[in-house]
């Protein structure tokens, strides 16, 4: 992931400015956020961070009706099945 320090150094390095005699650490940190924000409002690209909470003990549910199978793996498979489309 890029950080500040590596976008004013690229920016640098194109506009061969690489001592900062034309633009200054602040100024360039002004353009390269506005070019982000124009980018991010262009192509609808915005990275997010997203928080999730696990449960630490498991939920109640509902009793499931019990299935009647004439093959052995037939019972495992719909339990299963039910579990994950709860």
């Amino acid at each position: 992931m890029a950080t500040l320090s590596s976008y004013i150094t690229e920016t640098r390095r194109l506009l061969h400015d690489a001592n900062g005699n034309f633009y200054s650490d602040p100024e360039l940190t002004d353009y390269i956020n506005s070019a982000r924000k124009r980018v991010v409002r262009d192509t609808g690209c915005l990275r997010t961070i997203q928080i999730t909470q696990t449960p630490l003990a498991p939920v109640a549910t509902a009793t499931q009706p019990s299935v009647d199978c004439k093959y052995a793996g037939h019972a495992r498979a719909i339990s299963l099945f039910q579990h994950l489309h709860l």
